[in-house]
Formats: structure tokens, C-alpha cells, sequence
């Protein structure tokens, strides 16, 4: 079983996954939710917390990045658990898909808190 989590900050959408990423619903669940941001510029889908994924799991993956980069949007996996990264390794999917480590990701977001904090700082020093 999949379960999956998701907010949009600014223009970052955070998918959380959990669990088995395995061919079948939970599949079809991540690839929804991966299409349902509102515009978002940049996907962070954090696999910390997945255990164990199969064919049709990097199948959704897969997709995921075909779906995102057609709509110019950075698709980025964020801190795989071991077996998860060593699977991606070994298909060689490391190559085609963007692993970001957590600093890296917690970098974005980050940067991003700062940009939706600027103009209200800019409103209240004109106010």
C-alpha cells in the first residue's frame, strides 16, 4: 500500500510517498497526484519513506517525468530510501530522472519561503 501526501508552496509541490510503490492503484494514485499541482514550477516527490518499488512503480515514474517535462515543469526525487535509489541505479534510471538529496531539496523550498516573503516585506516598509 501507497500512501501519499501532497501541498503546494508557492510554486513547489511537495508529493510525500510512503510505503510500497507497486504496480496498481497506488501507481495510478502517484501519477494523479503528481498531475493535480496548480501550476507548480518544480515537483519535489520525496521517497524517503518508500520501501520497496517495482515495475510498474518506475513505470510511474517515468511517467511522471515525460508528463512534467512536456509542461515545462522540473520533476525531482528527493532522498530515495537505500533499496529504492539502489533500483534506480541498477536500471539506470539515475540517468534520466533528477534525484535530489533532502538539503537540496529543503534548499528549494527554502529559497522559495524567501520569495513569498519579499513583497510582503516590500508592503509593509511602503505601507
Amino acid at each position: 500500500m501507497l500512501n501519499i501526501t501532497s501541498e503546494n508552496i508557492g510554486e513547489i509541490m511537495v508529493v510525500r510517498c510512503a510505503g510500497r510503490l507497486l504496480h496498481g492503484a497506488g501507481c495510478e494514485e502517484l501519477t494523479r497526484a503528481v498531475k493535480a499541482g496548480e501550476g507548480p514550477r518544480i515537483v519535489l516527490l520525496d521517497l524517503s519513506d518508500v520501501e520497496l518499488v517495482d515495475a510498474g512503480g518506475l513505470s510511474a515514474l517515468i511517467t511522471g517525468h515525460h508528463w512534467t517535462r512536456k509542461r515545462g515543469i522540473q520533476l525531482k526525487l528527493v532522498n530515495p530510501s537505500g533499496l529504492v535509489y539502489d533500483i534506480l541505479l541498477r536500471t539506470k534510471l539515475d540517468e534520466v530522472l533528477n534525484i535530489s538529496s533532502l538539503g537540496e531539496a529543503l534548499q528549494i523550498l527554502r529559497s522559495q519561503m524567501i520569495c513569498e516573503a519579499q513583497p510582503a516585506a516590500r508592503q509593509a516598509v511602503s505601507a
